[in-house]
C-alpha cells in the first residue's frame, strides 16, 4: 500500500478523550488517530473489542 495524504483522510481525531459516568478518571486520554479512505478500524483493549454501548450513537 502506497502513503496516503491528510486529503485522503476519511475520519481524524485529534484529542479523544474518554471518562465513564461515575468515574473520576479518564479510559483514554489525548489519543489522536485517523482512518484513510479503504481503511479498517478498530478498537482493541486489554479485554478484547469495544463492548457495544461504546458503539451506540
Amino acid at each position: 500500500m502506497g502513503e496516503t495524504s491528510a486529503a485522503d483522510d476519511v475520519i481524524s481525531v485529534t484529542d479523544l478523550r474518554v471518562r465513564y459516568r461515575g468515574t473520576h478518571a479518564d479510559a483514554v486520554r489525548q489519543m489522536d488517530f485517523t482512518v484513510g479512505a479503504g481503511e479498517v478500524f478498530g478498537f482493541l483493549g486489554p479485554s478484547g473489542p469495544a463492548s457495544p454501548p461504546s458503539n451506540t450513537y
